[in-house]
């Protein structure tokens, strides 16, 4: 039975891809054919020059295989043929400019994927494509006498468009022997710029020993000369443009000396193999794009270190675990221990003084054990030949996890090694029609949840539990006039507002998915291809269901469109839920919702 297109978005949601391994032969696929034709130009959005040597890709939306890429001329001319009948998506690379799709999409959801359709045999001409170079962020970074400070790291965050939540990084640079810096291949948008300056001698050395005088020490600073993000000026950034003259200027802070030693599992020095590195713990910011610096410890474990005033993490490890106590076979959290683990510590601290007697005691790490269960009615699937190693934990921020060393055994049993930090609890993946479900500890679900481990401690019969039986949410939509409709985005997010900030935003909520139709035109001769039908924007064809979300009470709404950062927002969900309908979804029971479209507009 032929089948419509459609757009299954999921925003926000971690990718659900199988977790077994390839079949040994993959099928050829038969690229698709057809008799349209796209013919136009890749030209310079400010200059209006035709850009020769673009790469042009056609990502076909229907059956059949890939369809060849192909360049442009000298002039930026490009003809694509062979082209079938249906919906495209049509991107154009080229060095030193931004990555371009056509047509343009927009800041909404509708209009972000908005694809080239042809007809049987149509010849599409004309094509402009404009391709445009990122925008550039320069200036200089002086110390605190005015002096330039060289081989700083500098950093442009972009903030979202609402101007709440957390800056993302999007690039960053050092500046060179002068001071000077360039961020480029920005695209449009605001921008927080931050120095971290260069982090030189913080560490005593073994062999050596720290300068009786202290002097002032630059501070990370944002521009032009502020130490929080609050009080950081944005920088309006626009396609092609150059906001030059963007002057920091470092903030100095008197340094504490901090002391302490590193201690094994037994409370004893670390005299061989051993280091102390230190973070800086930046308010509000994405910890994964700012370096700490380090080095090693002294013969008696001893550490010394120079800190400006902050907050910061500090991490000792040894290569090599020293011996255990009982023997390297001795007693280890009711299991072996296991020999020449490494070994890591951990303490979080605020430095605004001197500080001494700091202890950084090592240990093996967590170790966690448990199995893979399969709730449902279909035989369990067959555990991955050799076993695997899919994650039951992560990092929250890509940094203050130490994930181990993951085991699965052919009996779907696992375990995990080395376990240090805090650790998002959430399995990543599925296999086949068994997707996750919950992490089950005594009795309590700590899916989503962040877990602190440490040294020596133990987890044991942890379940991780998948399920055959999805949740299914069938919208039916209707307009002011009360007539079916698919132009629409559906958004649905749990009635529990503490789910509306996901803790790991770098894999997305579970808990929050929209459903967005394309605009999408097949003719009528296509129609009798596999998998194709006629169809029309607004066009009812039979359901549209969004799948998979965990089983619970949500929130659902049927609006006009959406900003994109809008679906990720809490005050977006806060405002919407006043005109959500509440929908209980249950684990194989399909749930049916209707919705009237709530005209919101483009904000």
């Amino acid at each position: 039975m032929p089948r419509a297109l459609a757009f299954l978005l999921a925003i926000a949601l971690p990718a659900i891809a199988s977790a077994q391994p390839p079949p040994r032969d993959t099928p050829s696929v038969k690229p698709a054919t057809g008799t349209g034709v796209v013919k136009g130009r890749v030209v310079d959005g400010q200059s209006g020059v035709g850009i020769a040597r673009a790469r042009v890709r056609i990502g076909w939306m229907g059956p059949g295989g890939p369809i060849a890429p192909v360049s442009t001329d000298e002039s930026g001319g490009f003809v694509v043929s062979g082209l079938p009948a249906g919906s495209f998506a049509l991107n154009v690379d080229k060095s030193t400019y931004l990555s371009t799709r056509f047509p343009e999409g927009g800041e909404t959801l509708r209009s972000s994927f908005r694809p080239l359709t042809l007809t049987g045999g149509q010849i599409l001409e004309n094509v402009v494509v404009p391709m445009y170079h990122g925008g550039i962020i320069a200036g200089h970074v002086v110390d605190g006498h005015g002096d330039p400070v060289d081989y700083a790291q500098v950093q442009a965050l972009k903030m979202p468009k609402s101007g709440r939540g957390k800056p993302q990084q999007n690039a960053s640079t050092q500046t060179n022997d002068i001071g000077e810096f360039r961020l480029a291949r920005l695209d449009r948008g605001k921008y927080v710029v931050m120095v971290m300056p260069r982090r030189d001698n913080m560490v005593e050395q073994p062999g050596t020993a720290f300068s009786a005088n202290v002097e002032p020490q630059p501070l990370p600073t944002f521009y032009p000369a502020a130490l929080s993000l609050d009080e950081a000026q944005p920088v309006a950034i626009d396609r092609g443009t150059t906001a030059a003259n963007v002057d920091i200027a470092l903030v100095d802070g008197t340094p504490a000396t901090v002391s302490g030693v590193v201690v094994d599992a037994a409370g004893q020095p670390v005299t061989r193999g051993g280091s102390v590195s230190v973070r800086p713990i930046l308010k509000d910011l994405p910890q994964n794009g700012f370096g700490g610096f380090g080095g090693g410890i002294k013969s008696d474990g001893t550490f010394t270190l120079r800190l400006a005033p902050g907050e910061y993490q500090l991490d000792a490890r040894a290569a090599q675990a020293q011996q255990a106590p009982g023997g390297v076979n001795g007693p280890y959290l009711n299991g072996p221990y296991p020999p020449n683990i490494e070994q890591f510590g951990s303490v979080r601290m605020n430095v605004s003084a001197d500080m001494s007697g700091v202890t950084l005691q090592l240990g093996p790490g967590a170790r966690v054990t448990g199995r893979f269960v399969f709730d449902g009615s279909a035989a369990p699937p067959q555990a991955p030949p050799g076993g695997g190693t899919s994650p039951v934990f992560s990092s929250p921020d890509g940094v203050t996890c130490r994930m181990g060393r993951m085991q699965l055994n052919a009996d779907w049993t696992f375990s995990a090694d080395g376990l240090f930090g805090a650790c998002l609890a959430r399995f990543l993946g599925g296999y086949g029609q068994w997707a996750f479900k919950a992490i089950l500890y005594d009795g309590k679900e700590l899916t989503d949840q962040t877990l602190t481990f440490a040294s020596g401690q133990r987890m044991k019969d942890v379940v991780v539990l998948f399920t055959d039986k999805r949740t299914e949410l069938n919208l039916h939509v209707v307009d002011d006039h009360g007539n079916a409709t698919r132009e629409y985005v559906a958004l649905a997010f749990p009635t529990d507002k503490s789910k509306w900030i996901d803790p790991n935003a770098g894999y997305g909520s579970r808990y929050i998915r929209t459903f967005v139709v394309p605009l999408v035109r097949v003719d009528a001769a296509a129609a009798s291809r596999p998998g194709l039908t006629a169809e029309r924007p607004g066009a009812s064809r039979g359901r549209d269901t969004i799948g998979g979300l965990p089983a619970g009470e949500y929130f659902v709404i049927a609006v006009d469109d959406l900003e994109s950062e809008a679906a990720r927002d809490p005050e977006t969900f806060e405002q919407l839920s006043r005109a959500a309908t509440r929908v209980t979804i249950a684990d194989g029971e399909p749930a049916d919702v209707n919705l009237r479209r709530v005209t919101l507009g483009r904000r």
